[in-house]
């Protein structure tokens, strides 16, 4: 039921149901642990990975007057909303598009360097981490998080939540 959903919105819809929904229901919930335990810099250049559509980066940045963000995530359309929260919130980020395991910075930019690795799959956190770290001055902080650890039921419920906000809950089977 799902592939038949992804299938059938464009993917500027998507991106709008990930900030609707996804964003609200499990980013959140993990950006708070963040925010209670990474110190941000007072001033420098810090980077979000996988920024989607920036909430949470965004709710950083107002915090360090001297802290200069840069937001990249591969999803223009995520980025595209993104650019446009900051607008309305008359916040100054830089966006761009980039791929999480192949940064184009170069090597010891940022001062923080933070990643949302939830949605990456496993297979590709490995290359992202080095790559966050590859970016990052010596001495920075370098953080990124996913669930690593948690019951089916606590995965689920948040997922089927999110599933159930989405209008996509409902018991009807396709064969």
């Amino acid at each position: 039921m799902v592939k038949l959903f992804m299938e059938t919105k464009s993917p500027k819809e998507l991106a709008f149901l990930y900030d609707l929904y996804v964003a609200t229901d499990w980013v959140e919930r993990f950006a708070a642990l963040v925010d209670e335990r990474i110190e941000l810099p007072k001033q420098g250049r810090a980077l979000y990975v996988a920024t989607g559509t920036a909430g949470h980066a965004l709710a950083l940045d107002g915090r360090e007057e001297e802290l200069r963000l840069v937001c990249v995530d591969e999803n223009p359309d995520c980025l595209e909303i993104a650019e446009a929260k900051a607008m309305a919130l008359h916040q100054e980020a830089d966006f761009q598009r980039e791929d999480p395991q192949a940064l184009s910075f170069k090597d010891d930019q940022f001062d923080l360097v933070l990643g949302d690795a939830s949605l990456t799959p496993p297979t590709r956190v490995r290359t992202m981490l080095a790559e966050m770290v590859r970016v990052a001055k010596p001495g920075a902080t370098v953080a990124a998080w996913l669930p690593t650890a948690a019951s089916f039921g606590e995965v689920f419920s948040i997922y089927w939540e999110a599933l159930t906000r989405a209008g996509l809950g409902g018991s009807q089977r396709r064969c």
